[in-house]
């Protein structure tokens, strides 16, 4: 120290100064550098997931392979994708962008939820309460039972399985194609208050050729499984013979046709012309197996003409069209490895906003487009023709090998040019359906984990907008009510068998009956009664 004040004496006294305080600034900014950066590792040790391994929200461009790939690298873990506990926060991870939908129906606002009558048509009504799911009531409906009771097992599988309390709330859905402002539903048009829920197939269809959504996962998945190992045979056989493999990929063993098969009965409200457009469209090209069914029930079509539907997957493009509203094949021909066309869909399910198009117009004049573009008016309409959608919905045209689907003119008109364009790249048509294949099926947005991950979003989210009367949100079962029912002959062994009923029946008692019970349907029916005398006095 004596030897430093000693050599200070020798320096101007300013400059001595200027040295002194260097020096202090240097220590603290290297103190400064050593907390952040402790806080930073605590930060990061706090924050890290030990329950599964899970893909961050950041995807990073690879120039290399043409594709974009999670932060992380790897895809969720089979584990992770069977995981039906996760918390918030792991789902937000693992699942980037499953709740975008959740997020554009929040954004709309506050809404007041009121109880509907018991009979209003289509409609599922029932509770949340203390993580246990009651029904409330169930109206006339035509479409057949199993689609709203795999919705009620979906929600309760959803609500068993949280790992942390779900907010009280009232719900209603429809499972039909008429659905109701403010409610859930599987389908919605652009600009409207429906909050989508996961389809119903998700749990299982009570047709034969379908059966449960795992099941039908696990046949595609040795379907595309058989194309890799006789792909990896084929190239060690030309290797040995010395001939070219370019031609020996999993792709090029697929039949080299577009298919598709359905009614013409079926079709949108905007375009009454969809699917019969479709079948003069293809009709008698070599590039087409497309046809029409005609069946008395669909249980059991003409199957001469029918496809399982996980066999599908052995051609390489899938020609996707909408029915009535939505169709429900779309879930399962996005689980194949080939390339998806269609019209733009104007009826958009929970995950469809995971679809990456590449417009036609883009992909047979323009494909050297590197980034995604933002679609002007002009171009949206030259490509989607007259849509209810406009320019909101698929605002963007990706660069084919970032796409994952490639959407054709409404009219069909340019179908058997893009068809044949993709039939003679192969390379870009299988990177296309690769991509499909690797956004959905391998990101895992069709699992079970994913699946149970938005229901309890959907949940959380409907809660924080959704404006609930106290007395309806508790359930409660006033006095006046108990009078009411009793003046109108029940007595008070009749009044507390039912004591409770606007609490909604369990969920348990619902599924095993199969319905409500009668004495369930005498309290509601004596309520809602009461409800419209008390509108007329």
């Amino acid at each position: 120290m004596a030897a430093q004040s000693r050599l200070d004496a020798h320096i101007p006294k300013p400059t001595v100064l200027i040295l002194r305080y260097r020096r202090y600034g240097l220590r603290l900014l290297f103190r400064a550098l050593v907390s952040a950066a402790t806080i930073l590792l605590l930060y990061l040790i706090y924050t890290k997931d030990s329950e599964s391994i899970v893909a961050r929200s950041a995807e990073t461009y690879k120039p290399w392979t043409g594709r974009w790939v999670s932060s992380v690298g790897v895809p969720p873990s089979k584990e992770a994708l069977q995981d039906l506990s996760m918390t918030e926060k792991q789902c937000l991870a693992t699942f980037p962008g499953l709740t975008k939908e959740l997020e554009s129906a929040k954004s709309l606002g506050n809404f007041r939820y009121a109880k509907l009558p018991e009979d209003t048509i289509g409609l599922i009504q029932g509770r949340i309460k203390d993580n246990r799911l009651y029904l409330l009531a169930k109206g006339v409906d035509t479409e057949e039972p199993g689609r709203f009771m795999a919705a009620l097992n979906q929600l309760n599988r959803a609500i068993l399985t949280s790992p942390t309390k779900l907010p009280n709330i009232l719900f209603s859905f429809t499972t039909n194609d008429n659905p109701r402002d403010d409610s859930w539903s599987y389908s919605r048009e652009p600009h409207n208050g429906i909050w989508l829920m996961p389809h119903f197939s998700f749990w299982a269809w009570r047709q034969p050729y379908l059966g449960s959504f795992p099941d039908v996962w696990r046949k595609i998945n040795k379907i595309e499984a058989s194309y890799e190992t006789d792909s990896a045979n084929s190239t060690i056989e030309a290797s040995l013979s010395s001939s070219s493999s370019a031609t020996n990929s999993p792709w090029s063993r697929k039949i080299n046709k577009a298919v598709w098969r359905g009614t013409t009965r079926f079709n949108p409200q905007w375009n009454r012309q969809l699917r019969p457009s479709l079948l003069k469209a293809a009709e008698n090209k070599p590039w087409a197996d497309v046809r029409k069914i005609d069946s008395k029930t669909s249980d059991y079509p003409d199957t001469n003409k029918t496809l399982s539907i996980e066999e599908f997957c052995n051609y390489k493009i899938i020609i996707y069209t909408e029915g009535v509203t939505y169709s429900g094949r779309l879930n399962y021909h996005q689980l194949c490895r080939s390339v998806m066309v269609m019209p733009p869909p104007v009826y958009m399910q929970h995950i469809t906003h995971l679809i990456r198009p590449v417009f036609s117009t883009r992909l047979l004049h323009n494909n050297a487009e590197s980034q995604p573009y933002r679609a002007n008016r002009f171009q949206t309409q030259k490509q989607l023709g007259v849509l209810p959608t406009g320019n909101d919905t698929w605002p963007h045209s990706y660069p084919p090998h970032l796409a994952n689907t490639v959407f054709v003119k409404p009219d069909w008109s340019d179908l058997e040019e893009t068809v044949e364009y993709l039939l003679a790249n192969p390379e870009l048509a299988e990177r296309i359906a690769q991509n499909q294949r690797s956004d959905l099926v391998e990101k895992g947005f069709f699992s079970p984990a994913a699946e149970t991950c938005y229901w309890r979003a959907l949940i959380k989210t409907w809660s924080e907008v959704a404006v609930f009367e106290e007395d309806e949100i508790n359930g409660d079962f006033d006095e006046e009510e108990k009078t009411d029912l009793a003046g109108e002959g029940m007595d008070e062994e009749q009044k507390e068998e039912v004591e409770g009923w606007k609490m909604g029946l369990s969920w348990e008692v619902f599924s095993v009956v199969g319905g409500f019970p009668d004495w369930y349907k005498d309290a509601t029916i004596r309520t809602t009664r009461r409800k419209r005398r008390k509108l007329t006095e």
